[in-house]
C-alpha cells in the first residue's frame, strides 16, 4: 500500500503546472473580453453638449459666413474623432436653399497633440450630402466667401467658452466626400445640373492634391433635352484656385477633356481649354430634338470655353470627316464657331457635298451689335453630284444624273424669318457625252428613234434658271429651262413658294415613259401620291401651271405619236387636257393606228382608289376596228382568248373596277378560246359589278352560235349558248393535220357559277364523224362541271367501232376520279395506224373490254385502274394471235401488274406476267411458252417466216435501264426477206439473254446449201437495240443470185459499231462465179449522142438503213463469162466503204484471159484492167486492149484496140497491121470496106463528127458491157440486192443542140422491198449531169399494178397496168 500511495504522489502536478493549466484553460475568455473593451472604445461615443456644440457652430457660421447647424456632436474617445450628425449651411438669405446638408461628419483630433499643448485637425471626412451652387441673372450666387488660405489654416483659434484660453491648431492632411450631390443652377445662362454619386477626395503631402468624379448626372441647358453626365478629375488647390489638370466630361454620345481653372474667390470665374469628340446624331437628338431632321456621324471640337458673371464664351474650331443632314453625306466638314450668349457665327466653313464643294456662312446677330439682331445665310456649291444627291433623297421615280452649282444669298430680321429676301442662281449639266432634248422646232419632235419602251428611274439632267427671293413670291427669270435626253421644258413666271403659281411652259418629249416618271416624281415629292404608268411614245405638250404647286391645276394642248400604255401599241393621240385634282380631262382625243380609231371625250383619275370617293371616270368612246386584245390586254383581262376587230361605241363611268355604262360592240375576223369566228355581235351593260352581254351571236365555218352571259368583275359569270350547223373540220380545238377530222357538231351549253369554281353543262352530238379516212360514227355526250366536279357521258358507234365512256372527275388538286370505259369489236388497228404509220398494213388487232379507273388522277398512290380484254384477235398476214381467256391488267398503289394474259394461236402458246412499279421505276415481266415465228410477219414487213421458237424471258431492274434475262430456242426456223431469192432454212438454236445483251454464238442455219453460224452480240440501250458486235460465217453458199449468176461464196462478216451507226465489216470470198446469161450486144450499142444534165446530190434517196461498209471482196480467176459470145476469166480485188448513199471502191478488177465475138469478130482480150483509186467517187480508170483478125479479098488485117482512161474522158485508139486509118479500121469492125459511110455507121454520124469521137463511143460500149456485169454479179451475192450493174449510156443525140457524142457510166441497183414492190434505181456516174431515174412498181392485186417512175429530163409519169387471163 505504501508502494502505491508512492506513486500516487509521483504523478500528482506540480503547482506551476496547475497555474498554466489555468491560464490556457481561461485564455479564450480573456481574448473575448478584449476584443469587446476594444469594439467598445473604439465604436462607443459620448455626446458632448449643447455648449461645445454651440461653440462649434459659432465658429463654423463666422468661418463660412453663414448660419450652420449641427443636430449632434459626438466624440469617439479612444481615437479623437468628432462626429457631427446632420449639419447644415445656410443659403445667403432665408429664401435661398440651404448650400449645405450633411448627415455626418467625422472630424479627427489625434489625443497625442493634446499633450503638446495643441488642438490638431488632421482629417475630416463627409458622408451623405447635398451641396446646392445658385447663380442669378443680377451676378449674385450662393457661393460662399472663404477668407485665408485652406492649405495652411494656423490660425489662432477661438476659445471654447472656458477660461483658460488653449490653442486651437488647424493642419487638414485629408479631406474625403463622398456619397454627395451637387446642384448647379445659373439662373443667368439658363442652365443647371445635378450630380449625383459624388465623391471628392484631397490630400496633403507637400500640396493640396485631389481628386473628383461623378456619374449619372443631369445637364439641362435651357429648353434642350437632359443631358446624362459623369466626371471624372483631378485637381490641384492653389489658393482660392481650383486647377484642373485633367476633368474628363462624358456625356450623351459626347466625350470632353478640359484643362483649366475655377477662381472660387470670384465665383462664377471659370477658364477651360476643351477638346471634344461627340456624336452629332446624339447631339442633334438634345438640341433639335423636335426638328424633322435627321444627323450623324462623328465630330471633333478644339477651342476655349470662359464662364464669367451674366454670360459665357465658347469659340473655337470643329471638324467632322463625314457628317450627315437627313442621310445627306457632308465629307471633310470643317469651320468656325463663336457663340457668346446670344450672338452665334458659324464662319469659314467648307465641306464635300456628293463630290463638289460647298462653303456657307450662317450668323445670328445680337441687337446691341452694329448690323445687330438679323439673321444671314450665304451659301456656295459647285458641281454637286445630282445621282449621289438624288439617289439619297429616294425621290419616288426620280433619279437624276449631272451636276449643279449655283449660290444663294439670303438674310432677314431675327424672329422674322418670313420677311426675308435674298437670291440665287442654278445650274445643271448632264454627264460627259450625254445629250439633251433639244429645244421646241415647229412643235416637231426631234430625235424620235431614241424613244423607249422600256421604263427606267434614272436619268441625266440640265437646266438653268436664276430666281429673286421675296416675302411672298420667287420670281423665275424669263428663259428658264430644264431638259433631259427626252423631254425637255421652258419655263418662267412666279410662285408664292407653291402655295400660289403662274408659270407658262413647253414641253417636248421624246420619250413619254420619262415625262411621266418626271411628272409623277414632282407631284410625289410634293405631297400628292400619283402612281406611274408603263408608257412610251413621244409627242408635245403646250400649257400653263397654276395654283400651288402641290396640287397644280395645268392646261394645255398635247400630241403624241406611237403612244404606249398598259401594255398596248395605241398609236397616235392628239387632244386637249386639264389636268386638275387628280384627273386628267380630255377634251375631243383622238386615238389612230392604221385603219383603226378611238375617239373619246371625258375625265379620268390618274390615281385610284379616290380619297374623296368621287367617281374615276366619265367618258363617252367611239371605236372603229380596233383589235380586241388591245382592250383585254389594258383591263388585264388576257384570260379572254378572244381575238378579232371591235368596232361599237360605249359610256363608261364610276370607278376603273367597278363601271357603269352601255353600249354595244360587234367583232369581225375574229377567234374565241382559239376557234376563228368570222363575225360576232353583242349588247353591252355596264352595272358596276360586271357586264352583261345581251344578244350574243356567232358565225363559224357556216354555222352559227347564239347565246348571252353575264361577267361579275368578282370572278362569277352567267351564260347559255346554242351552237348548230359547225363542220368538225372548222373546229381548230381537235385539229391535226396528221389526223383530220370531218362531221358536223352541234350542241346546247349553260352554266352559273364562279370562274374559280365552274359550273356549266354542254351537250353535244358529232353527226357522221370520220378519223381521215376512217369512220367513228355518231359520237353524243355531254359534260357538266358543278361543284368542282367534271361529269362526263360520251358514246361512238360506227361498224367498226363501239367506244362508251362514263363518270366523274373531281376540279381539285388531286383530281379524284370515277371512270368507266367500254369497247365492243372495236377494231384498233386503223386508229393504231394513224398515229404509227409504221404500223404494218397486214396486221388486224380487234378486241373488246372494258377499263374502269378510281382514284387520285394526280396521284397515282391513290389510283386503282383494272382492263379486262374479253376479246384480243391480233391478225399477223397469214397468222393469227388470240386470247387464251381475260387479259386482266391493273394499276393499284403506283404497281401495273400482269394479272393474266395468255396468248394462243397454231404452234404458240404464250403466258405473260409480272408488274411495273412506278414509285420505284422497276420492271419485273416474264413471258414464258412456245411461239410460232409467224409472229415476226405482223412487226417485220419485209418477211415471211415459220418455225417454232420455245420462249422463257424476263426483264427486271429499272424501268429507264432493264435488264433483259432467259433464252429463245428456235426449232426448224424458216426466214425469208423478200429482197433475197434465198431464204435461211434450218434456224436452229438458242438465243441467250443476260445483262449483257442477245447472245447469238449457239444460232446456227443454212443458205444455198451452205452452213451458216451467227455469233456475238447485241447489246440493249434500255428496250432497244444498243451496241452491236454480230459475226456471220458462212462456207460453200450456192447462189443463184443475182439473176443470171450462179457462184458459190464464203462470207466472214462482222456488224459492229451502235444500232444508229452500224459498220459492216469482213471478206467475202468467190469461191466460183459463173455468169450464166447470154451475152449480148445492147442493140442501141451505137447511140454515143452525150447528156449535158448538172448533178443534184439531193436527189440521193436516203437509205432506211444506215449502215457503213467496209468490205474485202475477193475473186481470185475465179470470175467467169461462158457463152456463145464471151469467153473471159476474171480477177477481182476491191475494198467498199461509205454508206449505200455514198459507197466507196478501192481496188481492181483485172482480166486474166477471154475472148468476145463481136459482129462476126473474134477478139481475144490480151490484156485489161479496171482500176478503182478515188476515194471521193466511184470513177474506174479502164485499160483494156484486144486483138482480131480481119479478112477481106487480098488481104488480112491484125486489128488491135486499145482503150484507156475514164468512162468521161475515154481515150481509144485502133491500130492494124498493115496500117490503116482509125475510120477505115473501125468500117473492117463494123462491115465492108467498100463503102464505110454506108449502113449503121452513116446512121449516127453527122457531118461534124471527128474520127476521134465514132472510136472514143464505141470503144467504150465494148469495153464496159463484158466487165460490169460480172463485177455486177459479185456485188448482188455480197450485198443482198436483185441487181447491181455499171454499164455504159449514149443519149440519143436528136434530143440534144448537138450531136457531139461523149460515152458516160451508168450505175444500175435493183432490190425487191416487199413481196408486192420492186425499187430500181440509176444514174449516171459520169458527165456533165448526173441524173437519177427511179422506178416503182407495185402489184395492187393479182390484175391490177401501177409504175412510178422519175426520167431523166426530171418529169414524173405513172402507168397502170390490168392483166387478163384468156
Amino acid at each position: 500500500m505504501k508502494e502505491s500511495r508512492t506513486d500516487s504522489n509521483a504523478d500528482a502536478p506540480t503547482p506551476a503546472v496547475k497555474r498554466g493549466r489555468w491560464w490556457y484553460a481561461r485564455l479564450p475568455l480573456v481574448l473575448a473580453a478584449g476584443l469587446i473593451a476594444a469594439f467598445v472604445v473604439t465604436s462607443v461615443t459620448v455626446d458632448v453638449g449643447p455648449a461645445l456644440r454651440g461653440q462649434v457652430e459659432q465658429i463654423g457660421s463666422r468661418q463660412v459666413g453663414r448660419p450652420m447647424h449641427i443636430r449632434k456632436l459626438s466624440v469617439y474617445l479612444f481615437l479623437g474623432r468628432y462626429l457631427a450628425e446632420d449639419l447644415v449651411i445656410e443659403g445667403p438669405t432665408p429664401d435661398d436653399r440651404p448650400f449645405l446638408r450633411a448627415d455626418r461628419i467625422v472630424v479627427s483630433i489625434p489625443w497625442s497633440s493634446l499633450f503638446r499643448g495643441e488642438i490638431l485637425f488632421d482629417s475630416i471626412e463627409i458622408t451623405d450630402w447635398e451641396i446646392v451652387l445658385e447663380s442669378f441673372p443680377d451676378g449674385r450666387h450662393t457661393f460662399p466667401d472663404l477668407d485665408g488660405d485652406p492649405a495652411d489654416i494656423d490660425d489662432t483659434a477661438v476659445a471654447n467658452g472656458s477660461d483658460n484660453g488653449d490653442l486651437f491648431i488647424t493642419t487638414l492632411s485629408y479631406i474625403r466626400a463622398h456619397r454627395g450631390t451637387v446642384i448647379f443652377d445659373d439662373y443667368g445662362s439658363n442652365w443647371s445640373a445635378v450630380t449625383p454619386n459624388f465623391d471628392i477626395t484631397v490630400t496633403k503631402l507637400t500640396d493640396y492634391r485631389g481628386q473628383v468624379s461623378f456619374s449619372n448626372g443631369t445637364v439641362q441647358v435651357g429648353s434642350y433635352e437632359p443631358i446624362t453626365a459623369s466626371v471624372q478629375a483631378d485637381f490641384g488647390i492653389e489658393g482660392s484656385d481650383v486647377m484642373f489638370d485633367r476633368l474628363d466630361l462624358e456625356t450623351n454620345g459626347t466625350i470632353s477633356h478640359l484643362v483649366g481653372k475655377v477662381e472660387t474667390a470670384n465665383w462664377p470665374e471659370q477658364h477651360y481649354e476643351v477638346q471634344s469628340e461627340g456624336d452629332l446624331g446624339v447631339l442633334r437628338d438634345i438640341f433639335f430634338a423636335h426638328d424633322p431632321f435627321t444627323v450623324g456621324g462623328m465630330g471633333h471640337f478644339g477651342g476655349t470655353y470662359h464662364k464669367y458673371e451674366n454670360g459665357y464664351d465658347l469659340r473655337g474650331d470643329f471638324r467632322s470627316d463625314l457628317a450627315t443632314i437627313n442621310e445627306q453625306p457632308f465629307l471633310e466638314l470643317s469651320g468656325s464657331l463663336h457663340w457668346r450668349n446670344d450672338d452665334f457665327d458659324v464662319f469659314d466653313t467648307s465641306s464635300i457635298f456628293h463630290d463638289g464643294p460647298l462653303q456657307f456662312e450662317y450668323a445670328l446677330r445680337s441687337p446691341d451689335l452694329p448690323d445687330g439682331h438679323t439673321g444671314r445665310l450665304d451659301m456656295n456649291y459647285r458641281n454637286v453630284d445630282l445621282h449621289l444627291l438624288t439617289d439619297k433623297l429616294a425621290l419616288a421615280g426620280v433619279r437624276l444624273q449631272g451636276q449643279a452649282t449655283g449660290w444663294n444669298r439670303m438674310s432677314w430680321p431675327r424672329g422674322h424669318f418670313q420677311e426675308h429676301e435674298g437670291e440665287g442662281h442654278v445650274e445643271a449639266l448632264p454627264p460627259n457625252g450625254v445629250q439633251l432634248q433639244a429645244a421646241l422646232v415647229d412643235q416637231a419632235v426631234l430625235n424620235p428613234e431614241t424613244a423607249s419602251s422600256q421604263p427606267f428611274r434614272r436619268f441625266s439632267i440640265g437646266g438653268s434658271t436664276s430666281y429673286r427671293l421675296g416675302p411672298k413670291w420667287i420670281d423665275l427669270a424669263v428663259g428658264s429651262w430644264i431638259a433631259t435626253p427626252r423631254t425637255r421644258i421652258v419655263f418662267e413666271g412666279r410662285t408664292a413658294y407653291g402655295d400660289d403659281s403662274e408659270i407658262p411652259f413647253n414641253m417636248t418629249s421624246a420619250d413619254w415613259q420619262e415625262t411621266d416618271q418626271i411628272l409623277s416624281g414632282v407631284m410625289t415629292a410634293f405631297g400628292e401620291l400619283t402612281n406611274e404608268f408603263e408608257i412610251s411614245g413621244r409627242g408635245t405638250f403646250n400649257g400653263v401651271i397654276q395654283g400651288a404647286i402641290s396640287s397644280p391645276r395645268v392646261s394645255g394642248v398635247f400630241a403624241a405619236k406611237g403612244m404606249r400604255l398598259w401594255d398596248v401599241m395605241w398609236g397616235r393621240w392628239a387632244g386637249e387636257a386639264i389636268i386638275e385634282d387628280g384627273y386628267y380631262e380630255i377634251t375631243d382625243g383622238h386615238v389612230t393606228d392604221g385603219d383603226s380609231e378611238i375617239e373619246f371625250d371625258g375625265r379620268f383619275a390618274f390615281s385610284y382608289p379616290r380619297t374623296d370617293g368621287d367617281e374615276e371616270m366619265n367618258a363617252t368612246f367611239k371605236i372603229t376596228d380596233r383589235r380586241a386584245t388591245d382592250f383585254l390586254t389594258a383591263f388585264e383581262q388576257e384570260g379572254y382568248r378572244v381575238e378579232g376587230l371591235l368596232s361599237g361605241e360605249l359610256h363608261l363611268y364610276g370607278h376603273y373596277e367597278a363601271p357603269f355604262g352601255f353600249g354595244q360592240m360587234s367583232m369581225r375576223n375574229g377567234t374565241a378560246y382559239g376557234e376563228p369566228v368570222e363575225s360576232g355581235v353583242a349588247g353591252l351593260r355596264f352595272e358596276g359589278v360586271g357586264v352583261r352581254l345581251d344578244g350574243m351571236e356567232m358565225v363559224k365555218g357556216g354555222g352559227v352560235v347564239t347565246g348571252a352571259a353575264f361577267v361579275n368583275w368578282l370572278g362569277t359569270y352567267t351564260f347559255n349558248a346554242d351552237g348548230y350547223g359547225i363542220p368538225m373540220s372548222e373546229v381548230a380545238t381537235v385539229e391535226n393535220p396528221y389526223v383530220p377530222l370531218s362531221g358536223t357538231l352541234q350542241f346546247t351549253a349553260s352554266g352559273v357559277g364562279a370562274f374559280e369554281t365552274p359550273n356549266y353543262d354542254v351537250r353535244g352530238r358529232v353527226d357522221s364523224l370520220f378519223m381521215s379516212e376512217e369512220e367513228i360514227g355518231q359520237v353524243t355526250g355531254r359534260i357538266g362541271v358543278r361543284n368542282e366536279e367534271l361529269e362526263i357521258e360520251i358514246e361512238a358507234a360506227s361498224p367498226r367501232l363501239a367506244i362508251s365512256a362514263l363518270g366523274r372527275v373531281a376540279l381539285t388538286t388531286e383530281g379524284d376520279a370515277e371512270l368507266a370505259f367500254r369497247f365492243t369489236d372495236t377494231a384498233l388497228d386503223p386508229y393504231i395506224r394513224v398515229f404509227e404509220p409504221r404500223l404494218q398494213p397486214y396486221t388486224t388487232i380487234l378486241a373488246s373490254g372494258s377499263t374502269r379507273i378510281v382514284g387520285e388522277l394526280s396521284n397515282p398512290e391513290h389510283l386503282l385502274v383494272d382492263t379486262t380484254i374479253e376479246q384480243l384477235q391480233l391478225g399477223l398476214f397469214d397468222y393469227e394471235l388470240r386470247n387464251d381467256g381475260d387479259v386482266r391488267i391493273a394499276l393499284d398503289q403506283e404497281v401495273v401488274r400482269i394479272e393474266q394474259m395468255q396468248l394462243g394461236g397454231e404452234g404458240t402458246a404464250l403466258n405473260l406476267s409480272g408488274e411495273v412499279r412506278l414509285r420505284t421505276d422497276e420492271v419485273a415481266i416474264r413471258a414464258t411458252g412456245d411461239a410460232n415465228l409467224g409472229i415476226l410477219q405482223g412487226f417485220i414487213g419485209d418477211i415471211r417466216s415459220s418455225g417454232n421458237a420455245e420462249l422463257v424471258a424476263e426483264i427486271r431492274g429499272s424501268i429507264d435501264v432493264p435488264v433483259l434475262d432467259g433464252f429463245a430456242a428456235v426449232t426448224d426456223g424458216r426466214l425469208r426477206l423478200f429482197s433475197l431469192p434465198h431464204s435461211l432454212e434450218a434456224v436452229n438454236g438458242r438465243a441467250v439473254f443476260d445483262a449483257e445483251g442477245i447472245h447469238l454464238d449457239d444460232l446456227s442455219a443454212t443458205l444455198g446449201g451452205g452452213l451458216v453460224q451467227f455469233g456475238g452480240r447485241v447489246g440493249l440501250d434500255g428496250y432497244l437495240p444498243g451496241e452491236l458486235d454480230m459475226t456471220l460465217t458462212g462456207q460453200g453458199m450456192q447462189l443463184r443470185y443475182p439473176e443470171g449468176i450462179r457462184s458459190v461464196i464464203d462470207a466472214d462478216l462482222s456488224l459492229q459499231g451502235s444500232f444508229e451507226d452500224p459498220i459492216l465489216v469482213g471478206v467475202l470470198e468467190v469461191v466460183d462465179a459463173t455468169w450464166v446469161r447470154q451475152f449480148e450486144v445492147d442493140t442501141q450499142f451505137l447511140n454515143f449522142s452525150t447528156q449535158d444534165e448538172t448533178y443534184d446530190p439531193e436527189s440521193e434517196i436516203e437509205s432506211a438503213f444506215p449502215i457503213r461498209y467496209d468490205l474485202q471482196i475477193n475473186a481470185p480467176g475465179t470470175l467467169r463469162v461462158e457463152d456463145r459470145n464471151a469467153r473471159v476469166t476474171a480477177s477481182v480485188d476491191l475494198r467498199m466503204q461509205g454508206t449505200a448513199q455514198q459507197p466507196q471502191l478501192l481496188g481492181y478488177i483485172e482480166v486474166d484471159r477471154g475472148e468476145v465475138f463481136f459482129e462476126g469478130n473474134r477478139y481475144f482480150v490480151t490484156s485489161g484492167s479496171v482500176d478503182f483509186s478515188d476515194p471521193t467517187k466511184i470513177d474506174p480508170f479502164f485499160d483494156v486492149e484486144a486483138e482480131t483478125s480481119v479478112r477481106v479479098p487480098g488481104q488480112i488485117y491484125r486489128v488491135i484496140f486499145h482503150a484507156a482512161g475514164t468512162a468521161e474522158r475515154f481515150v481509144p485508139d485502133l491500130t492494124s497491121d498493115p496500117p490503116l486509118p482509125a475510120i477505115d479500121i473501125l468500117a473492117l469492125l463494123l462491115g465492108s470496106v467498100h463503102d464505110p459511110a454506108e449502113g449503121e455507121l452513116r446512121a449516127i454520124r453527122t457531118g461534124t463528127e471527128t474520127d476521134r469521137q465514132l472510136l472514143q463511143a464505141r470503144a467504150a460500149q465494148l469495153l464496159t458491157n463484158p466487165i460490169s456485169s460480172g463485177f455486177g454479179q459479185v456485188v448482188e451475192e455480197s450485198f443482198g440486192v436483185d441487181s447491181f450493174q455499171i454499164g455504159s449510156s449514149l443519149s440519143d443525140a436528136t434530143s440534144r443542140q448537138t450531136a457531139e457524142l461523149r460515152p458516160t457510166a451508168r450505175l444500175t441497183i435493183g432490190k425487191r422491198v416487199s413481196d408486192r414492190a420492186y425499187l430500181t434505181l440509176s444514174r449516171a456516174l459520169t458527165g456533165g449531169e448526173r441524173d437519177l431515174l427511179i422506178l416503182l412498181e407495185y402489184d395492187q392485186s393479182d390484175r391490177l399494178s401501177w409504175v412510178l417512175s422519175q426520167n431523166e429530163d426530171r418529169t414524173y409519169a405513172i402507168d397502170f397496168r390490168v392483166r387478163h387471163a384468156f
